[in-house]
C-alpha cells in the first residue's frame, strides 16, 4: 500500500505538477489550472499602455501613444508638426478557447472626439511560441505577446521591442494590455 501511494505521488508530481507551477514571474506559484486553461475564457480589457514610435518614409517621427485607466481611454496621434489627441471610451474583448480547438476572437471598440472605429478579428488561432515553457503568446493575424502574468481571474500581456527597426528605419514600441476575466 505504501509503495502505491508513493508511486501515485511521483506520477503526480512528474506528470501533473509540472504544467500547474508558476510560469511567469507574476503567476500564482502553483495553480490547479494549467496555463491553456487558465488562459481559456472571455477576457475585458482594464488597461492598457501602448507607446508607438517610428520614422516615416519622408524621415518624419510618428507617435502614436495610446492608454486606457478607469475606464478612460486617451490616444495621442502626432508628428514632427502635428499632435492631436483624443478621449473617449475603449471596449475591447479577448476571447480564447482552450488548446484543443485554439481559436480566439478579438473585439475593439473605440469612440472618441473625433476617432471612431471598430476592430474585429474572429476565428483566428493562438499558440505558445515558445512551447512547453508557455510564456510566448502568439495571436495569429494580431500580435505576439509575453505573458507577464495569468491568474484565474487575470490576464497581462508585454511586448517591448525598443530596437526594432521598419523599412525607413527606426520604430520602437512598447505595450502593456492587462485582461480581466468576465
Amino acid at each position: 500500500m505504501r509503495l502505491l501511494k508513493l508511486t501515485v505521488l511521483v506520477l503526480f508530481l512528474t506528470t501533473v505538477l509540472p504544467g500547474c507551477i508558476k510560469k511567469g514571474e507574476n503567476d500564482p506559484i502553483v495553480s490547479v489550472y494549467k496555463r491553456s486553461a487558465r488562459l481559456a475564457g472571455v477576457w475585458k480589457l482594464k488597461e492598457l499602455q501602448i507607446q508607438d514610435h517610428d520614422v516615416d518614409q519622408n524621415g518624419r517621427l510618428n507617435i502614436v501613444i495610446r492608454t486606457l485607466t478607469k475606464d478612460k481611454y486617451t490616444e495621442t496621434r502626432a508628428t514632427d508638426t502635428l499632435s492631436k489627441t483624443y478621449v473617449g471610451s475603449l471596449n475591447a474583448t479577448l476571447t480564447i478557447t482552450d488548446s484543443t480547438s485554439s481559436n480566439y476572437s478579438y473585439v475593439e471598440e473605440v469612440v472618441t472626439n473625433g476617432l471612431n472605429y471598430t476592430n474585429a478579428l474572429k476565428n483566428k488561432t493562438w499558440s505558445w511560441k515558445d512551447g512547453s515553457k508557455k510564456t510566448v503568446l502568439v495571436l495569429q493575424d494580431f500580435k505576439t505577446f509575453d505573458i507577464t502574468g495569468l491568474w484565474s481571474d487575470k490576464l497581462e500581456l508585454t511586448i517591448t521591442d525598443i530596437n526594432a527597426l521598419n523599412v525607413n528605419g527606426a520604430h520602437s514600441y512598447v505595450e502593456h494590455w492587462v485582461f480581466t476575466k468576465l
